[in-house]
This record gives structure tokens, sequence and C-alpha cells, in this order.
């Protein structure tokens, strides 16, 4: 089976379930819902966390949460994840969408796991960043600069994007510019990064250079894990450290 989480996997090895069709469908359908118990223990705790914050935050967080679950469900019942015609009442009953949709909540729980506790300390951006929607930025902070990459997969069909340099900080701002970098290359691409409401928002402008048609970088990312000794050194290297 060659499916749309081959490619997540690819890119953010989250678990073991990357190797989705070694599961049997009892096994697959019990980590779905072992996964939804989690997320819903973790938005229990984000919702007590939050709660003087007032309805206006709480409905906000509300809206975005079903967003993503409509996100998730379409992730996961998509033809190319599915690999093959699947009956519409039968969907969700496959091993590709449990194993999917169960990748996709962990790294969701993951998401808002990051709003509650963050890995690192406040005065640092190092880390593992996830938007939850097939975005990966990774960040070394060297005083008032960031080596970052950013990796991702986005929509139903695994558009890939990649990115990566130093970026300048004066928290809560930062700015990246390619400017010089291929000499062939007549847009100049930028990154902004702006630090609010604990997450790290990003925004582009003519990056199209880095990506596919759909695989674009913006996001609003959250800390979720400090970084492996293999990412710090990709971190470098895509930074020409």
């Amino acid at each position: 089976m060659k499916s749309w989480i081959q490619f997540i996997s690819a890119c953010f090895l989250l678990t073991s379930l990357a190797q989705g069709e070694a599961l049997t469908k009892e096994q697959a359908r019990s980590e779905f819902v072992s996964a939804n118990r989690q997320i819903n223990h973790t938005w229990a705790q984000l919702m007590k966390k939050y709660a003087d914050y007032g309805p206006d935050w709480l409905d906000k967080m509300k809206i975005e949460q079903r967003q993503w679950l409509h996100y998730c469900d379409a992730m996961a019942a998509s033809p190319f994840n599915l690999g093959t015609k699947v009956p519409p009442e039968k969907v969700k009953d496959t091993q590709a969408y449990l194993v999917t949709a169960a990748i996709l909540t962990r790294d969701r729980s993951k998401w808002l796991h990051g709003l509650i506790n963050d890995p690192e300390s406040s005065d640092t951006l190092t880390g593992r960043w996830f938007d939850s929607y097939g975005g990966c930025l990774r960040i070394i902070q060297e005083g008032s600069s960031l080596m970052f990459t950013i990796d991702v997969v986005r929509g139903e069909t695994a558009h890939l994007g990649s990115i990566g340099g130093i970026a300048s900080w004066n928290s809560p701002l930062g700015w990246f510019s390619d400017k010089g970098k291929e000499k062939e290359k007549e847009d100049e691409t930028n990154l902004a990064f702006i630090q609010r409401n604990g997450k790290l928002e990003v925004f582009e402008a003519k990056s199209d250079h880095y990506h596919g048609a759909r695989a674009y970088f913006e996001g609003e990312y959250v800390r979720v894990a400090k970084l492996t000794p293999k990412e710090i050194e990709k971190v470098k290297s895509a930074s020409n450290y």
C-alpha cells in the first residue's frame, strides 16, 4: 500500500504507525480509538488551562478545532490515501483511513499539548514546531539569528515543499530573504515570523520556487519537541552553517 501517510512519515517520522501496512485492521482501529482518546484528554486540559482567557478565545479555538477535524477526515478519506476505490459508506472502516487519521490525530495532540506545555524555555525559539496541517519547522536560535528549515506536505495529493536559511530575529518578529542566494532566480522570496499567543506564525511572499502548487509554508506553528542531533545537523547544513 502506497498511501499519503508514507509521505508525511518521510518528513516527520511521527510514530511507529508510519508503517501502517504492517497493522491489521483491528490494530489500526485500536490505534485510531487510542489517538482520539488522547486528543480528547489534551483538549480538556487546554480548555481548563485557558478558561480565564474568555469566551472569544475559547470560541476561536473551537472553530479552529472543527476546521482541523474536517481537514483530518478529508486527508484520511482521500483517494490518494486509500489507494483504491472504496464505497463511501466503507471508507472510515478501511485500514488506510484508520491509520492516517490516527497519525494526524496524534500530530494534532502534540500541537495542542505544545500550547499547554512548551518543551523549551521561553527565551529561545530552538526546537521542532508543527502546524498540524503537514508543516514542520525546525529552528536553532543563536542570538538575533534563526537558522531554520521548513518541510511541508500539503493537500490530498501530497504537494511537497522545503526551504531553509537564516532569518534575522528581533522578538517578536523575524525576517528571511533569499536575495542573492541563487543568481538565476529573479524574484526575491521572503518569510516573516511573528511570535504571539504561544505560536510562531509564518507568512510568505513569492515562495513558489521552493514548493509545489499548494505546498504553502504559511501556518501557525507550535513548538512540540526539542531537536534531535540529526535535526540539528540538518538545520545547520540547510543554513550553510
